[in-house]
């Protein structure tokens, strides 16, 4: 009886490891989500909607247990320039991340580059720093559409960049203006 016991004991601990494996592993699965009638983004199944990141944000998710976020803040042009600002996307983009790595402690702004978004100008980069002493990364996509600035923002803790980082980009490239 004994020599059957230790290859099913075996048997149940391999069928439990493997099913966590999936279970953990798991793709994630994606929502389009219409935010202010203004725009459409997909958002990773894992993530729930908050309003605890921002007030500024036209959208927001996360999950607190993951320690990942996605964020979208829209700005109007005609806004902007009422108060003075005519900002292009380039120097947007470094207002929005020069504002961001004083945030952190020391904050470095990562390659960056000009790209399009489902047919947008966009610039997309990275910052990453310590934020109360947690490695932080963010993944940024400023999204410049005839009428609005759109700030675009994923982050994570940084030690589960590597495992997020996919998930994060496919995000980000799903923004669309409606």
């Amino acid at each position: 009886m004994k020599k059957f016991l230790f290859p099913l004991v075996l048997l149940s601990a391999a069928s439990i490891f493997i099913v966590s494996q999936y279970y953990f592993a798991r793709p994630a699965k994606f929502s389009e989500i219409k935010a202010d009638k203004l725009f459409s983004i997909e958002v990773a199944d894992y993530l729930t909607k908050t309003d605890s990141l921002s007030p500024n944000a036209s959208l927001q998710y996360r999950n607190k247990d993951k320690g990942i976020f996605l964020l979208v803040i829209s700005e109007s042009k005609d806004t902007m320039q009422h108060y003075g600002y005519a900002y292009s996307l380039l120097k947007y983009f470094h207002a929005v991340t020069d504002e961001l790595k004083a945030k952190l402690n020391p904050g470095v702004l990562g390659n960056f580059f000009e790209t399009k978004i489902n047919g947008q100008k966009a610039m997309l980069g990275s910052v990453k720093g310590t934020a109360n002493g947690t490695e932080v990364y963010y993944r940024l996509a400023i999204v410049e559409t005839r009428s609005h600035f759109y700030q675009v923002l994923a982050g994570i803790v940084a030690e589960e960049k590597s495992r997020y980082e996919e998930e994060m980009d496919r995000m980000i490239n799903s923004f669309r203006e409606l």
